[in-house]
């Protein structure tokens, strides 16, 4: 009798908590419905930063609630209008952290590229990196991924970080070769790697890099409107290298080392004859060698030859 007492009464309280339970939870569920329609009501009528703690409130006291994807994407909107792009950036990342189940997360991804799109244009590259990379971790083949790695790759350009830039145009290039930012990124690496070669200064490596991408760029896109300006950084490149290797027979030269700095004339001259250095090398070539150069008036011959204080420039 005693023990069907205490059955009894146990089941009696489970039911009881079981109840309670369950008022709890209508009672939350309305509870964020109000918060919910409360902030939305204030958002319409422009009261955004009403609208942003009511929101907020919702999220810290029901974070699982049926509001709650939206709960973040009216917070997102709440933080752009009052203008700070990244708290809306965060919020928009909520979903994807907590609420893997949401099959809209397409259009969550377009709306943190636009906010990575606001920081690239306003030269605020390291938001944007960070902005970019994250958009890439959470979608790496998402059907904005090719521009967030050319996006990406732009702010690293910018940040200087030729290294990290030169495999995010790569990525597009790899991974995505059908995307219509292919020929740009094919473009972009000449352009990474010829301001490599800038900050390499004495360092080639870079430039016969970058010479080699826009010929590639020329050879796979020839069509393409920007060919126009691959040649003409193909030019400069090319200058580059022969004011290299002007550099080199000038000193040569001028510490008279004849033999050397005919040796770096004459690479000069048959390495990159449409250059400028090219024709002050062909006079100094003859100036060394006792020979007239066809076409030059003879008091014009030894022209760009070392002189004390004079410098090595070919134009």
């Amino acid at each position: 009798m005693k023990s069907q007492l205490l059955r009894s009464i146990t089941v009696t309280g489970l039911l009881a908590v079981f109840c309670l339970a369950a008022v709890c939870e209508e009672n939350a569920g309305q509870t964020a419905s109000s918060l919910f329609q409360q902030g939305v009501t204030a958002y319409e009528t422009g009261d955004y930063s009403g609208a942003l703690k009511l929101f907020r409130k919702m999220q810290e006291d029901f974070p699982r609630s049926a509001r709650a994807v939206r709960g973040w994407e009216y917070i997102a909107l709440c933080e752009n209008k009052l203008g700070d792009p990244y708290a809306a950036f965060e919020a928009y990342q909520q979903i994807f952290d907590n609420h893997k189940e949401f099959t809209r997360m397409d259009v969550i991804i377009r709306n943190q590229m636009r906010i990575g799109s606001h920081y690239l244009e306003y030269k605020r590259y390291s938001v944007a990196e960070k902005i970019f990379s994250q958009i890439l971790e959470n979608a790496p083949f998402g059907n904005d991924a090719a521009l967030a790695h050319y996006s990406l790759g732009m702010t690293e350009y910018y940040l200087k970080k030729f290294g990290a830039a030169r495999e995010s145009f790569e990525a597009v290039l790899q991974n995505f070769p059908t995307s219509q930012l292919v020929d740009d990124s094919a473009f972009m690496l000449g352009i990474v790697d010829s301001a490599a070669a800038v900050e390499a200064d004495y360092d080639q490596t870079s430039t016969d890099r970058a010479i080699a991408s826009f010929r590639n760029y020329i050879r796979e896109f020839p069509t393409a409107d920007r060919v126009g300006d691959a040649q003409q950084h193909i030019r400069a490149l090319r200058d580059r290298k022969a004011q290299s290797l002007y550099d080199q027979a000038y000193y040569y030269d001028y510490s008279g080392h004849a033999k050397s700095a005919i040796m770096h004339y004459e690479l000069l001259v048959s390495e990159y004859p449409d250059t400028d250095c090219a024709d002050k090398a062909k006079m100094r070539l003859a100036a060394l060698k006792g020979e007239p150069v066809q076409g030059v008036p003879r008091d014009k011959e030894t022209a760009g030859g070392p002189t004390p204080g004079g410098g090595s420039r070919c134009r």
